[in-house]
């Protein structure tokens, strides 16, 4: 475990993440191949990064995250508003969700094993760090950064979900007061 962990050593700042050690270089290697490949949806798509020199670097992005969206419509109190938004996303971004068995041996590696329902719609590959402000929206296309957490087995959509949500609940000081324990969003 320590090994890996080194192996995954980088440095994040702005629109660069350096390998911090050796090791970690081919890390970086996998997240240009990880920029490249598709989410599974028409409407959002891994931004693009360039790996050379223990480096990869990534075009700068402006524009608003779908966090900063959620959060002023919940400063506006716009309920009807949010909802529809992250209903619109689970829609869009999991185009490609099916309903399998998730427990795979390499699932059971990284979260361990679960004993419980095996009929979760689940998407392969998985980000798991897929959180609003990792999403900038635009016109045409929504561009995802920080795809550092992608696993290439079926993962429950609605664990994704839960992450993004709580993330919202834990930044968005509102959000609670908004939407009291509302499990339907985890649903979508």
């Amino acid at each position: 475990l320590i090994r890996r962990q080194r192996q995954m050593c980088i440095r994040d700042s702005r629109a660069e993440k350096e390998a911090m050690v050796p090791e970690a270089e081919w890390f970086l290697k996998t997240l240009e191949k990880l920029g490249a490949e598709k989410t599974g949806s028409d409407k959002y798509k891994n931004l693009p990064c360039k790996a050379e020199n223990g480096k990869v670097s990534y075009p700068l992005l402006t524009g608003k995250t779908l966090h900063q969206e959620i959060a002023e419509l919940a400063h506006e109190g716009k309920t009807g508003e949010l909802k529809g938004l992250l209903k619109n996303f689970h829609r869009d971004f999991f185009q490609s969700r099916r309903i399998m068995d998730y427990r795979t041996k390499e699932f059971c590696e990284v979260f361990g094993k679960y004993p419980g329902r095996t009929d979760y719609e689940c998407v392969c590959p998985a980000n798991v760090d897929l959180i609003c402000s990792n999403i900038f929206m635009g016109e045409s296309q929504n561009q995802i950064i920080d795809y550092e957490w992608m696993f290439d087995f079926p993962v429950p959509v609605n664990f994704i979900m839960w992450r993004l949500i709580h993330e919202l609940y834990t930044h968005i000081p509102e959000l609670p007061q908004l939407i009291h324990e509302d499990l339907s969003l985890i649903h979508i």
